[in-house]
């Protein structure tokens, strides 16, 4: 069951499914799967896909239940982040990305910011910056504005980043 669509920078669409990840090519009618499998750590971390995130030619950021992916796809390879590598969860419910080119990943346990030059920054949750720590599904950034929306578990919440790392 496909589960996320994304479309990729050449027409080609990026398929995140319950079995794994697929680019397909339209016009050669073809796919490219890559799977989960536990005897190559060096592959994508989970065979179910939560959300995809294209941020240019060269990465992509696939979520899964077990941890968070960085695809090259002119190489084919995948680099994992965990939760022992400053994820608050592996459990990774959405992706995006904010102006400033920082990582926004929503998990099962709180939001993290994510530098794609440096190291996973760990923000939430905080002491009063968002009392929201099981995320249900997804986030988005409105367009326009620095605000996301995130489903959790009592309702949709809405928070800024900028306001978030003042907070800290």
């Amino acid at each position: 069951m496909i589960v996320k669509i994304a479309r990729f920078t050449d027409r080609r669409l990026l398929l995140g499914t319950t079995e794994n990840f697929q680019i397909f090519n339209p016009s050669d009618n073809h796919f490219l799967t890559y799977s989960y499998n536990k005897t190559k750590p060096e592959g994508i971390s989970y065979s179910r896909v939560t959300d995809i995130l294209v941020e240019n030619d060269s990465t992509i950021w696939i979520g899964t239940p077990k941890g968070l992916n960085r695809f090259n796809p002119l190489t084919g390879s995948f680099k994992s982040f965990y939760e022992k590598d400053g994820l608050p969860d592996d459990f990774i419910k959405g992706i995006t990305m904010d102006s400033s080119g920082f990582l926004w990943v929503t998990t099962g346990h709180g939001v993290c910011r994510i530098d794609c030059r440096n190291d996973i920054k760990r923000i939430l949750p905080g002491k009063t910056a968002c009392r929201a720590t099981n995320f249900w599904k997804g986030v988005s950034l409105k367009p326009g504005t620095e605000i996301f929306t995130s489903e959790e578990s009592k309702g949709l919440i809405l928070f800024s980043p900028v306001k978030l790392l003042k907070t800290e």
